[in-house]
């Protein structure tokens, strides 16, 4: 088989599955990844032909991606702010939008020439928020919790791996002794937490719902600010005067979070790349 044929094939099948853009782009990232077919090679005239071990391969990533397992986790790694993370099922796949979220808040910092010495990132998953950050600044103090212990050593790993010490530790947001493992003064709190309705799951994809972690993704829906509300009530006398924090938040509830962090805090509501309220930013306000 060469590789024009391997395309056709995958095309036919993954294009039942996913949109035929999203299938173009998977059957590149397969070719590249698993077979050692460039880019400029899969579109040169001169086909390449695959040996039998690539076909073998090929053919085992196609399966899994038919069953609906993302890409990330097949390959085990998924890119963030320019460094490759290791992902599975333990942990969310990092998103453009958290991504977003690290950009915004190194903006936010250089912009007022405020180096923080102390960031806490909760429901820190894979540890991108956490890692990018102490790589961002690497003189402060960076920690990140999580109430997932395999969660947790997916983050350790990514943390060695990168060469950025961060702190982790396993605590329970929801839980009334959270505080006394945290510092007593932080400048940067940012979080990532579960936002998602599950409601809002029929119009999910498979490869979410059935391989992503359902304690990273759903709260319930007669509380769907609970987090928020948690890290709220243990950092509004911990966050330093100049400090800052900042969410990912449901564009659903951006109303009702900005009513929420208002009462004790200056807030920013951020757009992300599609036009969505989807970021929250809150700074203290003298009174």
């Amino acid at each position: 088989m060469n590789v024009a044929d391997f395309k056709s094939k995958a095309l036919g099948i993954l294009s039942t599955m996913y949109d035929l853009s999203e299938a173009e782009t998977l059957i590149r990232y397969v070719l590249e990844d698993f077979a050692g077919v460039k880019r400029w090679q899969q579109w040169s005239d001169e086909t390449v032909q695959l040996s039998q071990d690539q076909i073998f391969k090929l053919q085992e990533v196609l399966d899994r991606l038919c069953k609906g397992e993302p890409y990330q986790y097949i390959l085990g790694k998924q890119l963030f702010a320019g460094q490759w993370f290791e992902v599975n099922g333990n942990v969310l796949i990092p998103r453009p939008e958290t991504e977003e979220l690290f950009q915004l808040v190194v903006e936010w910092c250089k912009k007022r020439s405020f180096a923080p010495d102390t960031i806490i990132d909760h429901c820190t998953g894979s540890g991108c928020l956490a890692v990018s950050l102490k790589k961002a600044f690497p003189n402060a103090r960076v920690m990140g919790t999580d109430v997932s212990e395999k969660a947790l050593d997916v983050a350790k790993k990514n943390a060695k791996a990168l060469n950025a010490p961060v702190e982790f530790i396993q605590v329970d947001l929801l839980k009334p002794d959270v505080a006394q493992h945290l510092p007593e003064s932080v400048d940067v709190i940012v979080s990532n937490p579960p936002y998602v309705l599950l409601s809002e799951a029929k119009a999910m994809h498979v490869n979410v719902l059935k391989y992503e972690p359902h304690i990273a993704l759903f709260v319930p829906y007669e509380d769907p600010l609970i987090f928020y509300r948690r890290i709220l009530e243990i950092s509004v006398n911990t966050l330093n005067q100049k400090g800052l924090m900042a969410f990912e938040i449901n564009p659903l509830y951006y109303s009702e979070l900005k009513e929420l962090f208002s009462k004790f805090f200056l807030v920013e509501l951020l757009k992300d790349l599609s036009g969505k309220n989807r970021f929250l930013f809150a700074t203290k306000q003298t009174k």
